[in-house]
């Protein structure tokens, strides 16, 4: 049951994530749900890589979570408004005057992102993410931005594009390194990290290459011949 934990944390923001698209216009309910994903996206990770619980269904969960929280927000943000008029009539007023900037940022960010899933099928044959550094701190932002924007019920004149900016900075990260990588590393924190990881990556081949059979190889000391 401990093995489970992160994996059950992971899978209980989903359909958490979805619930917010129906309580957009109750603050009082969007915000402790909202918080609970935004904390517990960071809370699941580090409770893996503390007692060594990773698994390749936990990567596939967190990713779920997160892709979720953001399908969330778009909707809540872009669809909500234009089907109900009745909710949040301050958000479609004030996405009117940005609309077309973001549309434009947020289809170049769905643009590289299916790129990376197309090198990532092709290149790895897996559909996955990378959890770079800057892929967690898109969520700081959002977790930041959304609750203060139903609050204040208005959008901060350039909250929008510098939400997005900071996306597509991450996604394109994420391009180079799936680019760079021999091997796939979803927990790959950084382009930036990557020389030491491929330098470790290289040890261990030339280390496989001088040991096929895998074990420990063990110099013996030949006794000296007496004359």
């Amino acid at each position: 049951m401990k093995k489970q934990i992160p994996n059950i944390i992971s899978a209980s923001r989903i359909p958490l994530a979805i619930s917010l698209v129906f309580v957009t216009n109750r603050f009082v309910f969007f915000f402790p749900i909202y918080a609970y994903c935004g904390i517990m996206d960071l809370v699941d990770g580090f409770i893996a890589r503390r007692y060594h619980l990773e698994s390749k269904l936990g990567e596939k969960l967190d990713n779920a979570g997160d892709t979720c929280l953001v399908l969330a927000i778009v909707a809540a943000i872009f669809v909500v408004p234009r089907i109900r008029p009745d909710i949040n009539p301050w958000i479609k007023e004030d996405m009117s005057e940005n609309f077309r900037r973001v549309i434009i940022l947020v289809i170049i960010a769905a643009g590289i992102k299916v790129i990376n899933l197309t090198i990532m099928k092709i290149k790895f044959n897996q559909i996955n993410g990378v959890h770079t550094l800057m892929n967690k701190s898109i969520g700081i932002p959002l977790v930041l931005a959304v609750p203060i924007c139903l609050y204040l019920q208005r959008i901060p004149k350039g909250l929008l594009e510098i939400v997005c900016s900071i996306i597509i900075i991450a996604i394109f990260e994420e391009t180079l390194i799936l680019i760079r990588q021999k091997e796939f590393s979803a927990n790959t924190k950084s382009v930036f990290l990557m020389k030491g990881e491929r330098g470790s990556c290289a040890k261990r081949n030339i280390e496989s290459e001088d040991n096929p059979g895998g074990g420990t190889t063990q110099k013996t000391r030949q006794p000296s011949k007496r004359q």
